[in-house]
C-alpha cells in the first residue's frame, strides 16, 4: 500500500518547531512587563540582551523581569547576553542622529571630544590615527557611509565623505588597518560578562570572534562549578 506522502506533515511541523527557535532582542521599547509578557505570549523562546548598548543593571533588571514573567506563564525562556567584542564606534552626535553629504570634509577623533555634529565625531578607538593612511577607506554605520583619508593630525582623521548618509550616535566603525589590533575583550565585555554570571544567564553571544583563543578566554573565565552559561560565538569579521 502506498504512504501518503502527507500523513505525516503535521507531525513534521510540529518536530520542527520544536527545534527553531524566535529569538527577540529587548530595548527601550520593549522592556516594559506588559510588552515583555506579549512578546513571551506571542512564542519568542529566547530574550536577547545587546550588552553594546544601555547599562548593565538595566539588562539585568530585564533579565529578572523576563524569569518572572517566563515563570508566570509556566514556560522556558533562555536569556542571552550579547557581548559588545571589540568592534569600534563612532561617539554620540547632537540630536542622536546628523547627516553627511558627499564630498564634505568630516572629522574622526581618536578622543572623546564631547557630542560630535555634522562636521567631526568621537570614536572609540584612540590610537585611530595609528591605522589611518591617506586614500584609505573608512566605513560608518555598519558600511553604509564611506570616506576617504586626507591625513592625520594627532589624534585626530580628516576625511572626506565618498557617500554619504544618515550617522547616528554609537554606530559601527570599520577601518581595515585596525582591526587585527584592537583588544578582543572590552572593558565593557568585562562588566557584560559579570553582569551575566550574576543574572544566570543561558547564553553568551561573543560578538566579532575572529580565532578560537577568542572563545577559549571567555570560558576560562566563567565559574568552574553551578551554572555555567552556553557560549555562542558570532562568526561576522
Amino acid at each position: 500500500m502506498a504512504r501518503d506522502p502527507g500523513a505525516n506533515v503535521e507531525a513534521f511541523e510540529e518536530h520542527l518547531m520544536r527545534r527553531t527557535k524566535i529569538v527577540a532582542t529587548i530595548g527601550p521599547a520593549t522592556a516594559t512587563p506588559s510588552t515583555l509578557r506579549r512578546l513571551l505570549e506571542a512564542g519568542v523562546d529566547v530574550v536577547r540582551l545587546n550588552a553594546a548598548h544601555s547599562d548593565m543593571q538595566t539588562h539585568s533588571n530585564n533579565a529578572r523581569l523576563v524569569r518572572e514573567l517566563a515563570g508566570e506563564l509556566g514556560r522556558s525562556v533562555g536569556v542571552l547576553v550579547d557581548m559588545p567584542g571589540p568592534k569600534i564606534r563612532t561617539g554620540l552626535v547632537a540630536g542622536d542622529e546628523v547627516e553627511l553629504e558627499g564630498g564634505q570634509e568630516f572629522v574622526l577623533s581618536g578622543i572623546d571630544d564631547g557630542i560630535g555634529d555634522a562636521r567631526h565625531v568621537s570614536t572609540t578607538l584612540p590610537d585611530l590615527a595609528q591605522w589611518a593612511r591617506s586614500g584609505d577607506e573608512v566605513y560608518l554605520a555598519d558600511g553604509a557611509i564611506v570616506l576617504r583619508v586626507l591625513d592625520a593630525v594627532g589624534r585626530d582623521v580628516r576625511t572626506e565623505v565618498v557617500r554619504g548618509g544618515t550617522l547616528r550616535s554609537r554606530k559601527g566603525m570599520h577601518l581595515p588597518r585596525a582591526e587585527a589590533h584592537v583588544e578582543p575583550f572590552t572593558a565593557r565585555d568585562a562588566l557584560a560578562l559579570e553582569m551575566a554570571i550574576a543574572a544566570k544567564v543561558d547564553f553568551l553571544g561573543l560578538s566579532f570572534v575572529r580565532r578560537a583563543e577568542d572563545v577559549e578566554r571567555v570560558r576560562a573565565m566563567l565559574p568552574k562549578r553551578g551554572m555555567r552559561p552556553a557560549l555562542v560565538p558570532k562568526i561576522e569579521t
